[in-house]
């Protein structure tokens, strides 16, 4: 097995010759490489490794003690989990469906989703596909199912919440509908997940 060789080149800001990160290796070769680099050049590894790494991970536990302080303080979800989960009790299928309802609100209200995002409607791709539906899917929980919803509610007896005698087969009818495209939507969200990334 040949033995990993470390390149090395002069460079005016170091008074000795520098080694050279290889662009690619596998993780048996760079362990090898980080093992002779520590050895044979161990004041460049400390500047050119051990800080880095150090300040780094320096870094990146400041960033996310400042979000999670930040978010703390004004979390930008509040509107969502407050609509989600009000202060009454709710049962959890009702919680289901509202965290999913908010979700499509979320993206295209909260965030703004078509206004920072260049349009690809008319794109014969995923992301096309997800623009299109999402669209169709924020019309349906902020027009037609509140229609629907409210159809349900007119067919139920004010005096006991049972619907008329007369119509049980419309309001079951109606109810099935909306629980049908509801768990389309839940299904939708569930594959295009990665797409509401922002």
């Amino acid at each position: 097995m040949k033995e990993l060789e470390i390149e090395t080149k002069k460079v005016w800001y170091w008074p000795s010759e520098t080694y050279v990160k290889p662009f690619a290796l596998s993780m048996e070769d760079w362990e090898t490489f980080d093992n002779k680099v520590k050895k044979n050049y161990p004041v460049q590894y400390f500047f050119r490794n051990f800080l880095v790494v150090k300040y780094w991970i320096l870094k990146r536990k400041i960033n996310d003690f400042w979000w999670k302080l930040k978010h703390y303080v004004k979390n930008p979800r509040t509107e969502m989990r407050n609509i989600v989960f009000p202060s009454r009790y709710e049962d959890l299928p009702e919680i289901i469906i509202n965290f999913n309802i908010q979700i499509i609100k979320e993206l295209v209200e909260r965030e703004k989703y078509f206004e920072h995002f260049e349009s690809q409607l008319k794109a014969r791709n995923k992301r096309g596909q997800f623009e299109r539906d999402l669209k169709k899917y924020y019309h349906y929980v902020t027009v037609t199912r509140k229609e629907m919803t409210k159809e349900v509610a007119d067919l139920l007896s004010k005096d006991n919440g049972f619907p008329f005698k007369k119509e049980p087969n419309l309001w079951a009818k109606k109810i099935k509908k909306i629980e049908k495209l509801d768990e389309e939507m839940i299904i939708w969200i569930a594959k295009y997940r990665q797409y509401f990334w922002t």
